[in-house]
């Protein structure tokens, strides 16, 4: 039942990549990313709520839905901001506070969890993200409409090519077709589903493996999560150090890009090896290089 739970948020999320890509590019960065961070936060927090599995599995589904075009609207920000050859670093500086969040964090909410159950814990995380939705209305700006950003800072990041307004295109499936038939697309793709399969797996059964499988209070739970994710930080800086580093020496982007990726994703599938360890500081050490790896493949590439 866990997994259909988890699962049902992943069901929406990817259904409404298009539309909130489609909604991202009609409305535009602020807008998207405001409106997204709000109703993800409030489901989040209706979660406190839920009287049975009918209505969590509905809030979950609205979650995905919700949260479903920041993950493009992260990319366009950077599109937006950064020249094409510091993209990667900025990408893994913003994308290592995620990590650095969980890993800071998790002993906090596995206390809170352990002394005042999960209702109070999706209430708190879910009124933070909504507070968090004032904050980024009122202190975010587009390169053209920012009063910090001079003329100079401008032509660096190439904000003037049609300052960087919102083009009012008309979706058109035949070009998502042609997306779909695209080997660059393509690739990326894999690669994501890749990827994710190491972040699904740490950001859903990695406590309750620790707990049940490996026998572990939830307190040290709350404790032992922290390396994982503190070592995906790590790789995310590294990956986009390295990425930029590379298209700086190379004067590629194929290479700079498809280097760091294919070794990181090679190296993460060390995860393997925890089926045959029996000591649990292996296997936490196993899975920090695992989610190592996986943080310097996935963030060397946007």
């Amino acid at each position: 039942m866990m997994g259909i739970i988890f699962s049902a948020f992943a069901w929406t999320y990817a259904l409404a990549q298009i539309p909130g890509g489609m909604f991202l590019d009609r409305f535009g960065n602020k807008v998207t990313y405001a409106l997204s961070i709000f109703f993800w936060s409030l489901f989040t927090l209706l979660q406190s709520f839920t009287l049975g599995l009918k209505s969590l599995l509905l809030l979950r589904l609205g979650l995905g839905v919700s949260e479903a075009p920041c993950f493009p609207a992260n990319s366009r920000i950077v599109s937006t901001w950064f020249p094409q050859h510091e993209r990667a670093r900025a990408t893994a500086t913003y994308t290592v506070g995620e990590y650095i969040g969980l890993a800071a964090f998790s002993p906090l909410l596995f206390l809170i969890l352990e002394h005042h159950g999960w209702r109070t814990l999706f209430f708190l995380t879910g009124g933070l993200g909504i507070l968090f939705t004032l904050v980024w209305w009122r202190f975010y700006h587009e390169p053209h409409e920012s009063h910090t950003a001079n003329q100079a800072e401008l032509e660096y990041i190439g904000a003037n090519s049609i300052n960087n307004k919102i083009q009012n295109v008309p979706f058109n499936w035949r070009d998502a077709r042609r997306l779909l038939g695209c080997r660059q697309i393509l690739g990326a793709s894999l690669g994501q589903f890749a990827g994710n399969t190491t972040l699904v797996f740490f950001l859903t059964w990695f406590p309750s493996y620790l707990a049940n499988e490996r026998h572990l209070p939830w307190l040290h739970v709350g404790f032992f999560a922290t390396w994982p994710f503190l070592a995906a930080a790590i790789g995310i800086l590294f990956g986009g150090w390295i990425s930029d580093r590379l298209l700086k020496r190379t004067g590629s982007v194929n290479i700079s890009r498809k280097l760091p990726i294919i070794s990181g994703l090679l190296l993460s599938s060390c995860i393997i090896a925890a089926n045959w360890v029996s000591a649990n500081s292996t296997v936490i050490i196993i899975m920090s290089v695992a989610f190592l790896a996986r943080g310097w493949s996935v963030w060397a590439g946007p």
